[in-house]
């Protein structure tokens, strides 16, 4: 006996199973759902574009605010020689938050080449739409932290020895 459409009021016979939702729908609502997990992964991929043009703004001497403060004091207690010792520590911490905001534009440049994969072959389901959203998530909390974190550190006392700012990854 054949099945039904598994839309709700739709009397047609089922001629495809959906292998994402493994729901028998007939051919009208097959294509119908097709669109929508395209129109999903559009959406997506507006998102991930956003994300990525919101990284390309974190601004990295704002990030590292509190950090330069404390420095800025420690270099006025101490002359010259914590001069070129605190533009060191800058430039490492700089560095830093650089490679961080790297590895989040290389995770963004995978999902966004991910999600054009899903729309090119159209197999992408509901689990690979939540996962990326799941995904989107992660990254706007990392972004966050880049933005608003005060970077933990030790500050020794004089005499100046490369070790004594240690910037903690």
């Amino acid at each position: 006996m054949s099945q039904k459409c598994a839309m709700d009021q739709c009397r047609r016979t089922s001629r495809a199973l959906c292998k994402c939702c493994n729901q028998d729908l007939c051919l009208q609502h097959i294509w119908k759902h097709k669109d929508l997990i395209i129109s999903q992964f559009n959406t997506l991929k507006k998102q991930i574009h956003e994300v990525d043009c919101r990284l390309k703004f974190v601004d990295i001497p704002k990030s590292a605010a509190n950090f330069r403060e404390q420095m800025k004091q420690w270099r006025t207690d101490s002359y010259t020689i914590i001069d070129r010792f605190y533009e060191q520590k800058c430039q490492e911490l700089n560095q830093y938050i650089k490679e961080k905001v790297d590895d989040q534009r290389e995770y963004i440049d995978r999902l966004q080449k991910q999600i054009d994969e899903f729309i090119e072959k159209e197999y992408g389901n509901q689990y690979d739409i939540d996962l990326i959203k799941s995904n989107i998530i992660n990254i706007n909390g990392k972004i966050d932290k880049i933005e608003q974190t005060s970077f933990p550190m030790t500050i020794l006392p004089l005499p100046i020895d490369d070790n004594l700012i240690q910037i903690r990854k």
